[in-house]
């Protein structure tokens, strides 16, 4: 298939979020973007999601995500590292967002970010993370689960939830 991406990269043409199926489609792109294009995406409804965006480095978020003051509602369990909303993050902004619900992962689990890749400049501001972390191994955070010499900025968050590790190792 030669068909060309349209990639939403602006403030003027967003990718819109109202449905779980829109987070899934919005998912799709952001694979289809592999980390070499901006996706400018809000969120204009509240939701719960099943799906984390960015599953790896090579399929890392780059752009802005708008939460607009609305809820996304987690429900993400994954056998796998940096399990999160956005599983990998590169140079990106999520702003203005209320996340709640349930996330478990093995290492480097957290509520949006499991791993901000080296180099990427990101930030996080105006969130209210209410989440439930559970991690089978170690390391997990409420925001950001690990930074790879990543320039990380958090601006007026809050994080209220709970983080669980339990681990054999």
């Amino acid at each position: 298939n030669n068909a060309q991406v349209l990639i939403p990269d602006s403030v003027k043409h967003p990718f819109n979020i109202h449905t779980t199926a829109d987070w899934d489609a919005f998912c799709k792109l952001v694979t289809e973007a592999k980390s070499q294009k901006d996706i400018y995406a809000q969120l204009l409804a509240d939701i719960t999601v099943t799906k984390v965006a960015g599953y790896n480095s090579a399929e890392a978020y780059r752009g802005t995500f708008d939460g607009n003051g609305h809820t996304l509602t987690l429900n993400i369990s994954d056998n796998s590292m940096n399990t999160a909303l956005f599983s990998h993050a590169a140079t990106a902004t999520l702003r203005n967002l209320n996340v709640n619900g349930s996330v478990e992962g093995i290492n480097y689990t957290a509520a949006l970010v499991g791993c901000v890749d080296n180099g990427a400049t990101f930030v996080t501001e105006n969130c209210h993370v209410s989440t439930s972390i559970t991690t089978t191994r170690q390391y997990a955070g409420g925001l950001v689960g690990q930074t790879q010499g990543a320039q990380t900025t958090v601006r007026n968050c809050l994080f209220d939830g709970s983080i669980t590790a339990s681990s054999n190792r």
